[in-house]
């Protein structure tokens, strides 16, 4: 008897991917900055959570959807959909905090960017690899 499913568990594989890769991002930029930031990570994981939340599901469908394709434009397109994600997120947290978005003391654009590209490519690099 297993205790997930397998969908369950590539879905929670992929949230974990995603959350790493952005978290990654943002403590490299920070390190970059020689510390600078170090305080903004837990805000930036916070909100990161809902982005891993979130395209897990987009890459899924695309995965599903692209099929057909061959692998190098299927993992072009998915990179762009997954910069794309981020960036979207990225406005909606700057729509939502208002001024306050620009408190944070590293670039979380590129972070989200950086996540939400993981999270699209990895389905698919890992069904190149199979």
């Amino acid at each position: 008897m297993t205790l997930l499913g397998r969908r369950t568990a590539r879905y929670l594989g992929l949230v974990l991917a995603v959350f790493v890769a952005g978290m990654l991002a943002a403590v490299l930029n920070v390190a970059a900055r020689r510390g600078y930031g170090a305080g903004d990570l837990q805000a930036f994981a916070t909100w990161l959570v809902p982005l891993a939340l979130i395209v897990p599901r987009a890459a899924a469908g695309f995965a599903e959807w692209s099929a057909p394709w061959p692998a190098v434009p299927r993992l072009i397109v998915a990179t762009g959909i997954g910069a794309l994600l981020g960036a979207v997120w990225s406005f909606a947290i700057a729509a939502a905090l208002g001024p306050w978005f620009g408190a944070f003391s590293f670039q979380v654009a590129y972070c989200f960017m950086v996540a939400g590209v993981a999270g699209m490519a990895a389905p698919l690099v890992a069904s190149v690899w199979r």
